[in-house]
This record gives structure tokens, sequence and C-alpha cells, in this order.
């Protein structure tokens, strides 16, 4: 019987089959490649999204003992406020004005006009106290607010 067919129709016969069986085995191979990317991608993406809930999760937690520590803060140096008429009476004497001059320019972190205190008025003790308090209060919320940025950058390195 395959005396009747002649070679040549043989061959392209044969040719034929193997290009289909290869043409199916790497149809199947790009469909598991496929498959494989799409479970690869659909991991990553699941552990982005459970990275961003624990990262956001402890964002909070830091953000709301920050909020928590800065209004005890406040409420201390409020306190403090009320009670400088029982610690600093009014009659007690002014600071020179050289104090004054002296105090502003630590707060802003240069050398005084020497020529500046001569000029300057006396200050009550009674307002300095008040300044001195507001000073210790923002450096006090500022220390909060990087001891809670050294929280919050310690727990996203923890978080994977």
């Amino acid at each position: 019987m395959l005396s009747l067919i002649p070679p040549l129709y043989r061959w392209l016969t044969l040719l034929a089959l193997v290009a289909a069986a290869g043409l199916t085995g790497w149809i199947k191979g790009a469909a598991s490649v496929q498959d494989e990317w799409d479970l690869a991608n659909a991991k990553t993406t699941d552990a982005i999204a459970t990275a961003k809930a624990a990262r956001a999760e402890q964002t909070v937690q830091v953000v709301t003992r920050y909020v928590d520590r800065i209004k005890t803060v406040t409420i201390a140096s409020d306190q403090l406020f009320r009670e400088i008429p029982r610690y600093v009476t009014p009659d007690d004497y002014p600071l020179p004005g050289g104090f004054r001059v002296l105090h502003d320019a630590a707060v802003a972190g240069r050398v005084p006009d020497p020529a500046g205190a001569a000029y300057a008025a006396p200050v009550a003790a009674a307002d300095a106290t008040r300044t001195v308090i507001s000073n210790y209060a923002a450096c006090q919320q500022n220390t909060e607010q990087l001891i809670a940025l050294q929280d919050w950058i310690n727990r996203m390195a923890a978080v994977q």
C-alpha cells in the first residue's frame, strides 16, 4: 500500500506530522510558561498587598502614639503656663534687656550684636518664663516627632 504513494508525498506527510507535533509541543510549553508567569505574578501581587497593609497598620499605630505624646506635651506646657503667677510674681525684679537679646540670639543660633544689649528693654520675669516654657515645649514636640519618625523607620524596615 505504501508503494502506491510516491516517496515525495510520504516525506512531505512525515514532515507535516513532525511539524504538527513540534507546534503542539511549543504551544503546550508556552501555555505552561504563561501559567507559571501568572502564578508568580499573583504571588508577588499578594505579597505587595500584604506588605502595604502591614505598613499602613504600623503607620497608624506610630501616628496615634505620636499624636497622644504631642497632646501630653501640650497639656503639660499649658499647666506650666497656669503655674507662672504662682511661682513668678509680678513684683519680681525684671530681667535686664541683655537677657532678652542673648536669649533671642541663642534661639536663632547666632552670636548677638554687642550693641543690641544696650538698647534692649528689660523683660518681666513672667514673660521670660512664658518664652522659655514655649521653647521647651517646642523642643519636646520635636523630640517626640523624631522618636516617632525613628520608630516608623524601624517598623517599615521590619515589614518586608
